[in-house]
């Protein structure tokens, strides 16, 4: 009994996934001009010692209109698997280290000038991290998607 209650300790004090959260809000709609700015909310939660620290912007292929990388430019990854092929849209961003932990929420847009008339499901990524332990054993990806059509 006395290694159960132990046991139990311990690995209440672990932190799970479910403690991080993250979300996403298109807060103008979901139908835009070809080639205007999109604007997102992105919120999330974390536990007591974590900050956000970067965020990023992407899509698997089937997720974007068709010869969306030829009509942008835009590397694609490959995967031998072409489902799982990806393309960042918007590169890591970082958050400045006196914002982080302060924040819970985050107004970001990006352009898309010369992207295709067409559906787009994305994904906005997220690194949370330990702020004062920036090492990679600590950091935590959590992802938010959402959708719009470009007309």
């Amino acid at each position: 009994m006395n290694k159960l209650f132990s046991l139990f300790l311990f690995f209440g004090f672990i932190i799970s996934a479910a403690d991080f959260e993250v979300s996403s809000k298109l807060p103008q709609g979901q139908i835009y001009k070809a080639g205007s700015k999109i604007p997102v909310t992105i919120s999330w939660k974390c536990p007591e010692g974590y900050a956000m620290a970067a965020w990023k912007i992407g899509a698997y292929l089937p997720s974007l209109p068709y010869k969306f990388a030829e009509a942008t430019n835009h590397k694609i990854s490959v995967n031998k698997d072409p489902k799982w092929s990806a393309i960042t849209t918007v590169p890591w961003k970082w958050l400045k280290k006196e914002e982080r932990g302060k924040l819970t929420t985050l107004d970001i847009s990006f352009d898309t000038k010369d992207w295709p008339k067409g559906d787009y499901r994305l994904q906005c990524t997220i690194l949370i991290r330990v702020d004062d332990k920036p090492e990679d054993k600590t950091d935590k990806y959590i992802a938010t998607g959402f959708i719009f059509t470009l007309e």
